[in-house]
Order: C-alpha cells, then structure tokens, then sequence
C-alpha cells in the first residue's frame, strides 16, 4: 500500500464551510422520492392556503408524531416568517 507524502494531501485547513441561510442553521433536510402529482398536489394546496409545501410537510410529520403520542416537535423557525 503505498504511504502518501505531504505534498500529495489535500489542504483541509483551507478549505471553507459552506455558507447557511439564517433560516437553515441548525437545521436539516428531510426529505423522500413521491411520484411528481405529489409535488403537483402540495404546490396547489399550499397555493391554495397561501401557505408553503414546508409548513404543509410540518403539519404532516406532527401529524404522525400526534397518531404515535410523540411531541410534535416540527416547528417552523420564525425566521422565516411562518410559525
């Protein structure tokens, strides 16, 4: 197996982290494949409500949460102007 030298390694020290939206810090994607009239149907409906597939996606996960007698904890953040 050959032993890399120093010159052969990249600098991780200098690479930078990607930049974050404010809404997203500490967040993270959850997320699942759906035939497309899923995505069609959520748009109309949030469309529909004036609201957005992610508070739509919120209420469904509490939803879950609520059935099984877990907290609903998927909370919008009120940094995007939904709660």
């Amino acid at each position: 197996m050959p032993v890399a030298d120093a010159k052969n390694v990249p600098a991780v020290a200098n690479r930078v982290a990607p930049r974050v939206a404010p809404s997203r810090e500490g967040r993270v994607l959850v997320g699942g494949h759906f035939a497309p009239e899923v995505q069609t149907a959520l748009k109309i409906l949030a469309a529909k409500e004036r609201s957005s597939i992610q508070a739509l996606l919120a209420e469904g996960i509490n939803a879950v949460f609520a059935r099984r007698h877990e907290p609903q904890i998927a909370a919008l953040s009120a940094v995007n102007g939904e709660a």
